[in-house]
């Protein structure tokens, strides 16, 4: 279980850092164009809160209070920009909506060679989403697939490295 949530978003189009927008309304959209990535919101240099990427994500506020706010998007760990910068005038609730508008890095083009990160490609075996069959549960414990949860995520990895133990 994840023991926090985490999003990457990004725009369409981006909005120049120096000034933050003032927003109006309570939801701020965010388009993402590429997943899996991580969204970090943040005050001043604070984080507040991590997203997930999946199809259509979002997380509340319920009292956010007046000041400067910056969405970041995260590979892994590390920060890759700033997305979008908001400021609040009065105290107030605010939804960040993220929608994945570009493909998946974990999609494989037809006749993709299967190399996990590091290289090798003779201890790849496939993942599996979902609720186990018994004959999966066998597999699993041959080391035949690599079960990854009941959570279908669509845009999750296919394919998983026994020998460097990493999902790709």
């Amino acid at each position: 279980m994840k023991s926090f949530i985490l999003i990457p978003l990004i725009l369409c189009f981006k909005v120049a850092v120096g000034q933050p927008n003032k927003i109006k309304d309570t939801l701020v959209v965010v388009n993402i164009p590429y997943a899996p990535a991580s969204l970090q919101v943040s005050k001043d240099t604070s984080a507040m809160a991590y997203i997930e990427v999946g199809d259509r994500d979002q997380i509340a506020f319920q009292k956010l209070y007046p000041g400067s706010y910056t969405v970041i998007l995260l590979r892994g760990t590390q920060r890759v920009e700033v997305l979008k910068s908001i400021f609040i005038q009065d105290t107030m609730s605010v939804v960040f909506k993220a929608n994945n508008v570009g493909p998946c890095l974990y999609d494989h083009p037809p006749g993709y060679v299967t190399k996990c990160p590091f290289g090798d490609s003779d201890s790849i075996i496939p993942v599996i989403y979902g609720l186990p069959s018994p004959q999966d549960r066998k597999d699993a414990a041959d080391k035949k697939v690599k079960l990854a949860g009941c959570t279908v995520d669509p845009c999750g990895p296919k394919f998983y490295c026994t020998k460097h133990q990493v999902l790709f």
